[in-house]
């Protein structure tokens, strides 16, 4: 068959992918199929084969299963006279592999005792909606451990965002985690693991398929939109200078955790940690300080420092020897947890005296203008130095987008989440809180 030499053609010439395209005035499948098994025969490795018939109609094609169907973009104008014509957009085919059955809807959640809030739901589902995809995503007051184990181990679920108390103490429980997740010593993304073997590979190519589960993989994705948000902000006056740039992080939960590993990953090398608990502040110094030994990260002139240290008291001065800090990142939730109520914390004036100001990331959104946001707006409106808000919605957007990504295997439209968030936080809390 012509077909078939044309193909062994392409593999001499050492193509990866061969497309070929037959005009034909009937829908007989038949000589196609035929065509596709001796392809099939052939001793591997061979070149990907995507083929279909076309007619003055646009493309003849049954569905070829979950990879290589022949798609065109949603922007393309479509002629008459091109062979393409018929083909679906790479939405409607990814609407297609669900309808037949080569993927399945599946539930995901945002997890936490606090979750009422949560923009993440409206996002995800409007990226749910942009790919065509028929999963659903809720948020889901959970207090115990227990509870999120009846969830995750539904055949339906396909993962979680973990919010507070969860994203410490479910890493006992889970038998895969990311080197991330290990590093920081908190989960936020909580995945099921249905692949056939144990290869990472075979499970993530099982995404977006349900079943029996019973092993989960852990992987925190905090750190990454933190870091995003924070390069994204940083001046070039204060670049970041691994002997002499100074951050500072309030808080010693797991969103601090996240928080100490992007300034680690942007080349900060002096973190001062500042808690309402001081043992669980050095607790997490010590575990990064660890961190830094193993990985090599301070070389042979810094052998015997430390990356991170700790704050004791908000009355202490900033500490001698150091430069005030360029980078603050604000991990206080807005909210009590298990009634123990939110912490009233104020920054202390000492430590916000950078002569040339800094960005602070303020991870709380609800409220949106927390008084750390309302304190810097006024040290900026008094023109003393120049400080960079970046806002708990900035943050909570880059989350989602990660999360989406990390969950489904697509790429997130960045631009539509970002939207849905603000629009989100308009609607439901704008009203009553003060502007941005």
């Amino acid at each position: 068959m012509i077909y078939v030499e044309r193909y062994l053609v392409a593999q001499q010439l050492g193509c990866h992918i061969v497309r070929i395209a037959r005009f034909c005035a009937d829908r007989a499948d038949e000589p196609r199929k035929a065509f596709i098994d001796r392809i099939h025969a052939l001793p591997d490795p061979k070149p990907c084969l995507i083929a279909y018939d076309f007619s003055v109609f646009g493309v003849v094609l049954p569905f070829q299963g979950d990879t290589m169907n022949p798609v065109g973009h949603n922007s393309l104008e479509k002629s008459s006279r091109e062979q393409m014509v018929g083909v679906s957009t790479a939405r409607g085919t990814l609407r297609d592999i669900f309808r037949k059955g080569f993927l399945q809807p599946l539930n995901f959640f945002t997890l936490g005792s606090n979750v009422y809030y949560s923009a993440s739901p409206s996002m995800h589902r409007a990226a749910y909606e942009h790919y065509m995809m028929p999963h659903t995503f809720e948020a889901r007051r959970c207090t115990t451990l227990e509870e999120v184990d009846r969830i995750r181990r539904d055949p339906g679920f396909g993962g979680a965002s973990l919010a507070a108390p969860f994203k410490v103490a479910i890493m006992s429980l889970l038998e895969n985690l990311s080197p991330h997740a290990t590093a920081i010593g908190a989960v936020n993304t909580l995945l099921p693991l249905r692949g056939e073997t144990d290869s990472i590979l075979d499970h993530a190519n099982a995404r977006n398929r349900a079943g029996p589960v019973n092993k989960f993989y852990g992987d925190n994705t905090d750190w990454s939109a933190i870091m995003t948000c924070l390069r994204r902000a940083i001046s070039p006056r204060n670049s970041v200078q691994p002997s002499r740039t100074t951050a500072l992080v309030v808080g010693a939960g797991g969103m601090a955790r996240a928080a100490i590993y992007a300034l680690i990953k942007l080349g900060c090398r002096i973190i001062f940690i500042h808690n309402r608990t001081v043992a669980k502040a050095e607790e997490v110094a010590r575990h990064f300080n660890q961190y830094a030994i193993d990985q090599g990260l301070l070389g042979r002139q810094n052998e015997g420092e430390q990356i991170c240290r700790v704050i004791e008291s908000a009355s202490d001065p900033w500490p001698e020897g150091y430069q005030q800090p360029t980078m603050i990142v604000s991990c206080i939730p807005a909210y009590g947890i298990d009634g123990i109520p939110a912490i009233a914390f104020r920054m202390p004036p000492q430590w916000l005296r950078s002569p040339t100001g800094g960005v602070v990331v303020e991870l709380a959104y609800e409220p949106l203008i927390t008084p750390l946001v309302d304190h810097i707006r006024k040290i900026r409106e008094d023109g003393n130095t120049s400080w960079v808000i970046v806002d708990g919605l900035e943050v909570v957007g880059e989350m989602a987008m990660e999360a989406f990504e990390l969950m489904t295997g697509r790429q997130a439209p960045r631009r539509l989440m970002r939207r849905v968030c603000n629009e989100t936080w308009e609607k439901t809390s704008a009203p009553f809180q003060p502007q941005r």
